[in-house]
């Protein structure tokens, strides 16, 4: 288990040390970790949603680490989208 606000605090800092190629990353509550999607790169707008649901109830002082894990995963894997669409 890990405590909820170290693992947001964990996330903000590799979001706001990373390439994101033009796109903003939105950690957006409505989606459940380890999902997320990439706008279209032709978007006037481009954001990177990346789920955080579970993590951000503040009535847990303590998560899973597997939500952790999932969330971190998932910025990678929209950042390699996100990188397809820049070099296309």
């Amino acid at each position: 288990m890990i405590k909820r606000v170290k693992a947001l605090a964990i996330v903000k800092n590799l979001i706001k040390n990373i390439k994101t190629y033009g796109y903003e990353i939105v950690l957006d509550n409505k989606i459940i970790c380890g999902n997320g999607y990439c706008d279209d790169y032709n978007d006037t707008k481009k954001q990177i949603h990346i789920g955080i649901k579970e993590i951000s109830d503040i009535t847990k002082i303590h998560i899973s680490e597997e939500y952790l894990v999932r969330i971190l995963i998932n910025i990678f894997h929209e950042i390699k989208h996100a990188k397809q669409q820049y070099d296309f």
